[in-house]
């Protein structure tokens, strides 16, 4: 079943009420009862392109450079160029990255945000939303976040420490019968138990 379009306005209507990523539980119940699986991924991109939107507020991107940290197949991208962005770059580590979405002002990088191949101060704004519980190093990616931002240019990262869903973490194809795996059990048990 397809979202209706009165039902995407009424999300993003609760999308302005409730602004932070921990409030939006309720959201994503309604997404799972309206659609299953698939309705979480599109809220998912309700959601980022919510926070895009939201970017905007700090600064005009209009004919700017954007980067899109955890850019994933593209979809993030899009977002900015449909924003009226110059040029939009995305760095994912993903092998399909930027699969979904060409265009010719978007580039994009396959590399970590912990260690970018990419020239200082030149992005307007660079923006990340729910990649930075994907990274590693985090001290390493907000250090290259600031070496590439323009100096006049501004960072737009939201990030939670867990993410949201029924099995706890992104990997419930893996850990199916054992939810909430990452905080039950240690590194060391986690390991031993994919033998």
């Amino acid at each position: 079943m397809q979202p209706t379009k009165n039902q995407i306005l009424s999300i993003l209507r609760i999308l302005k009420k409730y602004p932070c990523q921990h409030q939006l539980k309720p959201i994503y119940r309604l997404l799972l009862r309206m659609q299953g699986k698939q309705s979480v991924v599109q809220g998912a991109k309700v959601y980022t392109l919510q926070r895009a939107k939201d970017s905007t507020k700090y600064m005009n991107i209009r004919r700017k450079t954007v980067l899109v940290v955890g850019c994933n197949t593209g979809y993030d991208c899009r977002y900015f160029i449909d924003l009226g962005a110059g040029e939009v770059h995305g760095v994912d580590i993903i092998d399909k990255i930027g699969a979904d979405y060409t265009h010719p002002q978007v580039k994009y990088h396959q590399m970590s945000v912990e260690a970018m191949n990419l020239k200082s101060e030149s992005y307007d704004l660079v923006f990340s939303v729910a990649t930075f519980e994907h990274v590693q190093r985090i001290d390493l990616a907000f250090q290259e976040m600031v070496r590439v931002t323009k100096p006049k240019g501004i960072i737009y990262c939201v990030a939670d420490p867990l993410w949201n869903s029924r099995q706890g973490h992104h990997k419930g194809n893996f850990f199916e019968n054992y939810p909430w795996i990452h905080l039950r059990l240690s590194r060391d048990e986690i390991l031993e138990y994919c033998k």
